[in-house]
């Protein structure tokens, strides 16, 4: 007899950046993976996003319109529902800026330009129960508040 996992729940993954091309590679580096994936275009939308998709793990763009990531990141840390999921930053602002403006706030930061194993390991150091996908799975569907 095969026994299922009794809570076996996709972990989420919330992509948060302004450049579509950026947020269309981060999908394409976790094809492969059994992730479920969200996507927002700034801040406010990831802000939304989270309190409802109840994402495992958070990869957020500092510089945004309208909420930056700095902002974003200290209201989604000041929030119960969202104050203990792993945040990655990922941004080109030098590593030392965004130390000083969120020291304590994020989890892990990637600078870009970001290589995939990079973005992978970072990843599954959050989320080590992660599970790759068999060749011929099909391309999960992704989840978006945006309009691009």
């Amino acid at each position: 007899m095969i026994h299922m996992p009794v809570n076996f729940k996709k972990p989420r993954i919330l992509i948060v950046d302004d450049d579509t091309t950026i947020r269309n590679l981060l999908k394409m580096f976790y094809a492969c993976y059994d992730f479920e994936l969200f996507e927002a275009a700034n801040g406010q939308q990831a802000i939304a996003m989270a309190t409802t998709c109840k994402p495992d793990l958070i990869l957020l763009d500092i510089q945004m319109p309208e909420c930056n990531g700095y902002t974003t990141v200290a209201i989604l840390r000041n929030d119960a529902a969202t104050k203990n999921v792993p945040i990655l930053l990922i941004t080109g602002q030098a590593f030392e800026e965004v130390k000083a403006k969120a020291s304590g706030m994020y989890d892990e930061y990637l600078s870009k330009p970001f290589r995939k194993d990079d973005v992978i390991k970072a990843t599954l150091r959050y989320l080590p129960e992660a599970v790759k996908r068999p060749k011929d799975a099909k391309k999960e569907k992704v989840y978006s508040d945006s309009h691009n």
